[in-house]
């Protein structure tokens, strides 16, 4: 999704991944770094790309970043922003 829209690290600073061997690599075609939760909490942007909109529930419930006021945008099913 990110190379069909030409997502790159020019619109998001970077993707953040619980799962450590994916931590410190980069996305393919879009060069965007993946860091872990961390470092996204230390950047707090305001809105971040959900692209695992099928853990939508689980985010919501579970996320530090929500608690602290972060939104999420949410493109499929229907695009949205959340909450």
């Amino acid at each position: 999704m990110l190379n069909y829209l030409g997502i790159t690290s020019s619109t998001i600073d970077c993707i953040a991944e619980t799962n450590k061997l994916k931590q410190g690599l980069y996305t393919p075609g879009s060069h965007i770094p993946v860091v872990n939760e961390e470092e996204f909490l230390n950047k707090m942007p305001e809105y971040a790309l959900l692209l695992s909109w099928n853990y939508l529930d689980f985010f919501l419930k579970n996320s530090d970043y929500i608690r602290k006021g972060g939104r999420f945008i949410v493109p499929i099913p229907v695009p949205r922003i959340v909450p």
